[in-house]
């Protein structure tokens, strides 16, 4: 196509990815590089609050300017953004576990772990995740409703197990409330 448009062609699983990536590109006119996806091996958008990366085959390298991608369409318009500047860096915000060790590492039900930040946060709001040692439930703290002026926030309160495989059986996931081990029911 003309005018640096292109169309690209999707597998489900690009749409998905693409979809994806493209929530983290930022709203700010002020940023324009930050409003585009960057393809350099991976596919990136940042918005300076989050960053989301993955792999979207079909994709060519360079910068793009990615518009809404309808759920499921396999061919989609993207134009091309190289005058928008350089792209940071990104790999240098990943931090490094060789030099500094995570501080803990939990493995959740991304189901469970979404349910809860949903129904604890506020439209645009914010939560408070608290992590202790791995084996302790993630508890997740944050603003239903914001109060109208002079009543109080409606608070809310969730907890997420953490999930293991089982080392005799690693097709089974569990959770452990101290020692013990319990199964976690198949949905």
């Amino acid at each position: 196509m003309d005018n640096g448009k292109v169309l690209v062609s999707l597998t489900k699983t690009g749409n998905k990815a693409l979809r994806w990536v493209t929530k983290a590109v930022t709203k700010d006119y002020d940023r324009p590089v930050l409003q585009c996806v960057s393809q350099n091996g991976a596919t990136v958008a940042c918005d300076g609050y989050r960053l989301h990366a993955t792999s979207v085959q079909g994709l060519d390298d360079g910068l793009w300017n990615v518009g809404k991608v309808p759920a499921g369409s396999t061919v989609v318009e993207i134009d091309n953004a190289s005058d928008a500047g350089k792209y940071p860096d990104w790999t240098q915000i990943v931090p490094e576990r060789t030099v500094q060790p995570a501080v803990a590492e939990i493995t959740l039900n991304a189901r469970y772990l979404r349910d809860a930040i949903a129904m604890v946060s506020a439209k645009d709001g914010f939560v408070r995740l608290v992590i202790g040692k791995e084996t302790d439930p993630v508890e997740v703290f944050g603003v239903i409703e914001p109060g109208a002026p002079g009543l109080p926030d409606t608070n809310g309160y969730a907890i997420v197990m953490p999930i293991y495989r089982d080392r005799d059986n690693p097709g089974r996931l569990c959770w452990r409330p101290g020692d013990n081990l319990v199964t976690v029911p198949e949905k």
